[in-house]
């Protein structure tokens, strides 16, 4: 086995070489700029009785910005109430119940947590009105900010 002379500085220079370009930090990621985000949910949503509603909710995650709801389609047509709050608690709203009509966008800067909640109820919920004959069926459009 042959030994070329004077390997061991040349090596050990790698070596430290090496060891310090292991050791710098990459350069940090810039923080993510938000990119504009569309989803569109169906669901189906009943007055059950006077003050008695039930309604499907839909979950995304929204950076700060801008939120738009836009009520595609109902079936049968009505306009109903549309409310986005943060999923764990129901006073921190985006956008607190309103009347949404069909065609209708309405926008609000996010509110609260990342993680919202969107809801739709009749109408006639928490009135006295009577029960829905039957669901509400329903279309809708969410544009914010991921």
């Amino acid at each position: 086995m042959s030994t070329i002379r004077g390997s061991a500085p040349v090596l050990a220079t790698i070596v430290m070489m090496l060891t310090a370009a292991c050791g710098k930090s990459s350069p940090s990621n810039p923080s993510s700029n938000p990119v504009p985000q569309t989803e569109t949910f169906t669901g189906t949503a009943r007055a059950n009785g006077p003050g008695s509603c039930t309604g499907d909710a839909h979950a995304f995650s929204a950076a700060p910005g801008t939120v738009a709801v836009t009520l595609v389609q109902t079936t049968p047509a009505e306009s109903m109430t549309v409310q986005i709050c943060s999923v764990m608690s129901s006073t921190d709203c985006t956008l607190t119940r309103r009347q949404i009509d069909v065609g209708q966008t309405i926008e609000a800067p996010r509110n609260g947590l990342v993680q919202q909640s969107l809801s739709l109820l009749p109408l006639t919920c928490g009135t006295n009105a009577p029960p829905s004959p039957q669901p509400i069926a329903y279309v809708v459009t969410v544009k914010y900010q991921r």
